[in-house]
């Protein structure tokens, strides 16, 4: 009489087959995803038959026989689940072999030494067969394989349990002992025993309108949707580089990277700069290994530098004003990444008088990161004879804002070209270190009136404090009564900036100094000062427009209307 000990050791016995079984179809459905994934001649797919070659026979060990029960979804041993796939598609093994009208497969030892192969191929055929070729029983049948034994269905009506049966026999003894089938069977007939086995006639379907109810019509439109849909190109890539990374043979690498080097060339002539920016990424990710060959390396530091032509630039340039990367602008990332200085150059001009959009300032975000790593870079831009690349750099410079370039924009702002110089001024004021505003500080006396205009104008923007006892000293000097209004209010706005509620006094000794014969100013000074007094805001400064509030003057008298309302 059986124990309870028994039925435990029993349970234990399945429950380890089960998953013997499960991690054998482990191994032969990545042998089957490898044979779809890579070309014949890549060490990925031999690799992947192997492993499953030692697997099976690590299995023979333990079992005489591998029975597989088919169902739509998964593949049982016994009535025990050892393998699943929810996906009803072409790429899913269970439903593959399902839709096909396999019902079960039998595997004996020996299978995997030449017929493994067989099977692959005949499941990579029948993934990618037309409506005109045979179907995968019929291949199955004409390859009469002596290690497997295969059982199927055929459907003589809309119901799959609609079946003949042609040796019941065989069916009632097939399974693991103990285990009963999960669907009845019948076994496919020997080789050359009439025709092959499923063949179809148009007159048995004449009858059948309409096989698909609404839903499942939608289903199939939507499937077909996605796999029309379905960019292979990026698979292909991944392929192309992983028998760059595997191939150990260098004329194979040579070999691959000639071939995405055309590609690269092709998508590049396209336009297509999704593909661009995938092979781009993937060869600087290769290039980080440090085992390659001289010769591999040279091949893949080639293709990374492909970008780095002035024609593929103005594409690229070309493409941005276009908006082409408006939905995508993750896809910029790696095209700019690794720019080489002649690349830079033309890039960085754009920017000098290029329209403002989003493509342009996501554009403008990537390159400002890459130019603030890159400082030697944006400094030799910087010192480019051509005045729209000076004009870009400088953009670029305001926005990386790093010490390290306040001497080739100190050399811009004393001696560069009218265009450069307020941007210089600007860029050393965004930088806003000692060094920087001392250069502006030194500028204030400077022979050229643009050059003292951004000096004065950066100066206000930071309130530089230490720019105060210079400014008070030239406030009574003569040449402060010479220069034109806006200059003359650009110095006391500075002023006013500079030195705050200190700046009072000085501000109202220009607005209400009197002498013999009236006020000391002119018209024009005492203005600015108002509108200088009214920047400061203290209670002090408000006094000092109230003092003036009387004047003659009808231009003083606006100017500090304005200034106590806070609108100068």
């Amino acid at each position: 009489m059986p124990t309870d000990s028994d039925g435990d050791a029993e349970q234990a016995r399945l429950r380890s087959l089960t998953q013997s079984i499960a991690s054998v179809l482990r191994t032969f459905v990545r042998a089957n995803r490898a044979t779809q994934m890579y070309l014949p001649n890549s060490a990925m797919r031999p690799k992947a038959r192997d492993d499953a070659r030692e697997a099976f026979r690590a299995f023979w060990l333990q079992e005489s026989e591998l029975s597989l029960t088919i169902t739509e979804q998964s593949l049982l041993a016994g009535d025990r689940e050892v393998y699943r796939e929810d996906e009803r598609t072409s790429a899913a093994l269970p439903w593959l072999l399902y839709r096909d009208g396999l019902r079960r497969l039998d595997l004996h030892p020996g299978f995997e030494d030449a017929e493994l192969d067989t099977l692959l191929d005949i499941l990579q055929q029948a993934r990618d067969a037309s409506s005109d070729d045979d179907d995968l029983v019929t291949q199955l049948w004409l390859a009469d394989f002596q290690k497997l034994t295969f059982r199927n269905v055929e459907l003589l009506t809309d119901f799959d349990a609609a079946y003949v049966e042609r040796d019941p026999g065989e069916v009632a003894s097939g399974g693991y002992a103990g285990v009963p089938s999960a669907v009845q069977l019948i076994e496919s007939p020997p080789l050359g025993d009439g025709p092959p086995p499923r063949l179809i006639h148009l007159d048995d379907d004449a009858s059948t309108l309409h096989f698909l109810d609404p839903q499942e019509a939608i289903a199939l439109q939507a499937a077909i949707r996605r796999e029309y849909a379905n960019d292979g190109l990026p698979t292909v890539l991944d392929s192309l580089f992983d028998i760059v990374e595997v191939q150990e043979d260098d004329e194979v690498r040579a070999e691959v990277c000639d071939i995405l080097d055309r590609l690269l060339l092709n998508a590049l002539s396209a336009e297509e700069y999704p593909v661009v920016a995938c092979i781009l990424r993937d060869t600087r990710a290769a290039l980080a290994r440090a085992d390659w060959s001289d010769e591999i390396r040279r091949a893949l530091s080639a293709l990374a530098a492909r970008l780095n032509a002035a024609s593929a630039i103005d594409g690229l340039i070309s493409a941005v004003e276009r908006g082409a990367f408006a939905a995508a602008p993750v896809t910029l990332e790696p095209l700019l990444e690794g720019l080489g200085y002649d690349a830079l150059v033309p890039l960085v001009a754009w920017f000098a008088d290029a329209p403002l959009n989003s493509s342009r300032q996501t554009v403008e975000g990537i390159v400002t990161r890459q130019l603030a790593a890159r400082l030697s870079l944006l400094q030799r831009l910087l010192e480019d004879p051509r005045e729209p690349v000076v004009r870009g750099a400088i953009l670029f410079a305001r926005q990386v804002a790093s010490p390290a370039l306040v001497a080739p924009l100190a050399k811009l702002f004393r001696e560069g070209a009218d265009s450069t110089r307020s941007g210089a001024a600007s860029a050393l004021a965004a930088i806003a270190s000692p060094t920087a505003m001392d250069v502006l500080q030194s500028a204030i006396a400077h022979e050229l009136r643009d050059v003292r205009l951004a000096a004065l104008k950066a100066i206000a923007a930071t309130r530089y404090r230490q720019a105060f006892p210079r400014l008070v000293r030239d406030l009574d000097a003569k040449a402060l009564r010479r220069v034109d209004l806006s200059e003359k209010r650009a110095f006391v706005e500075a002023l006013a900036a500079a030195g705050g509620d200190d700046a009072t006094a000085p501000l109202d000794a220009m607005l209400n100094g009197r002498g013999l014969l009236g006020y000391k100013e002119a018209p024009e000074l005492r203005m600015c000062a108002a509108y200088g007094l009214g920047m400061i805001g203290t209670e002090r400064a408000t006094r000092s427009l109230q003092r003036a509030a009387d004047t003659s003057d009808p231009m003083v008298r606006r100017a500090i209307s304005q200034a106590m309302r806070g609108t100068p």
